[in-house]
Order: structure tokens, then C-alpha cells, then sequence
């Protein structure tokens, strides 16, 4: 599910945002922070199943992503420039980015960089929409994890395990308390136990200030442990 969803961009983004897009007459640009604002966990999962909805009834294309390796740079490491395009409901949507795999090790630029472009192609072709690339990739690999998870784990489930201590752990932790189900007790595991005590601190940060859609928050205690 998660990399069927990965490339619908064109439904990522809520219904109302999309008609605010369309309406509008210049190309709006918007910044990770002001998409954080404008998609939210439980929009995206919503949006994430519209896409992958569309995609397996075929009213949505997705072609195969183009991975283009670029030349030998500077800093003697890979890099790669990604195409992913998309079509869904009279919208084309891209998503460009490079990938720099060894950004992982510095706090200054994330591995994955870019924009998504969003175009009307039921009228002129017309480009409505350019949006940081990296927010919406965290926010919906985890939607499209809550989708699956809404759909195949039992309604009674209550433990979850979070493999890894980087971005995803933390945008994965808001999405499956976003699912609705019961949980209670969330183990962590991490190669560094350091970056795992901090993960648990962020976490905790998050549940506490996070503005939940779900019932979760109010009715229930995180317990978070780390193994």
C-alpha cells in the first residue's frame, strides 16, 4: 500500500484545499510548514484511500517512477534525480526529487528533496500548485500505512512496535494513533539506544501536543518503552 500511494500526489492534498488551488489565479507555493497546516494525519489518510481506491479501479494512472543516476559529483557520493508522475480527477501531479542518501548523516539537508507540481489537466494544463516535496512524503508514507493497517490489523489491537528512530518513526506513531484503534503501549527499537531514548522523548512531546482527530488522546495513556 504504501508505495502503490506514494505517487498519487494528486490526492494528497484534502478536497477543499484542491478547489482553493483550482480557484485561485497565480501559482500558489507552498512551504513545508504551511503544508503541515493544510494536511494534516487524518486528511491524508483519508485522501491516501481515495488514491489507492482510484488506483486499483484504473481512474487514476500512476506510470513507473524514472530514477535518473547523476553525475559523479563534488563530494564523491551518489546522487540520484527522481520523476514521479500521477493522474487522478482532472489533476497531473509530480513529484521531483533528489536523493542524496549520505544527507542522512547531517542535520543540514534531508536525503530527500524537492517539490511536487500539480497541474489542471482537464482545461489548459495550467501548473496550480508547487509544494514542499518532503513533508508530503512523510505525512503520506504513513497515511498509506494507516490505510493498510485500518484495513488488515484486528480491531482489538493494541501494541505497536516502531522499527527505526529517524523521521518516519515519528510521522508513523502520529498516523497510527490516527487509525482509532486502542492502542496503549508503544515498544521502540533503534541501532543507536541513544536515538532511541530521544525518539521516546519526541513521541512523548508529540502525544501531548499534537491536535489528535481521534478519540485516542483523551480516552487513553501511551505507555513507551524502549528495547
Amino acid at each position: 500500500a504504501s508505495s502503490s500511494a506514494s505517487l498519487m500526489t494528486t490526492s494528497s492534498l484534502p478536497i477543499t484545499t484542491m478547489q482553493e488551488i483550482s480557484k485561485a489565479e497565480k501559482l500558489t507555493v507552498l512551504t513545508e510548514k504551511e503544508v503541515e497546516q493544510k494536511l494534516p494525519m487524518h486528511k491524508c489518510i483519508q485522501s491516501t484511500k481515495e488514491a489507492l481506491i482510484a488506483l486499483s479501479n484504473k481512474t487514476g494512472k500512476m506510470p513507473i517512477r524514472q530514477v535518473s543516476q547523476l553525475p559523479q559529483n563534488e563530494i564523491q557520493k551518489p546522487g540520484y534525480l527522481v520523476t514521479m508522475p500521477s493522474y487522478h480527477d482532472g489533476y497531473a501531479a509530480c513529484k521531483l526529487i533528489t536523493v542524496y542518501p549520505q544527507n542522512s548523516n547531517t542535520a543540514k539537508f534531508s536525503s530527500h528533496q524537492g517539490v511536487v507540481a500539480l497541474f489542471n489537466a482537464k482545461q489548459n494544463g495550467q501548473l496550480l500548485l508547487l509544494a514542499d516535496a518532503h513533508q508530503i512524503t512523510s505525512t503520506r508514507t504513513a497515511a498509506a500505512s494507516a490505510v493498510a493497517t485500518m484495513t488488515l490489523a484486528r480491531k482489538e489491537s493494541h501494541v505497536l512496535a516502531i522499527l527505526g528512530t529517524g523521521e518516519q518513526a515519528r510521522s508513523h506513531f502520529v498516523s497510527m494513533l490516527e487509525t482509532g484503534l486502542p492502542i496503549v503501549q508503544v515498544n521502540l527499537w533503534g541501532r543507536s539506544n541513544d536515538h532511541a531514548l530521544k525518539l521516546k522523548e519526541d513521541l512523548r512531546l508529540i502525544f501531548n501536543t499534537y491536535e489528535w482527530k481521534t478519540k485516542c488522546k483523551s480516552t487513553m495513556l501511551i505507555e513507551l518503552d524502549v528495547f
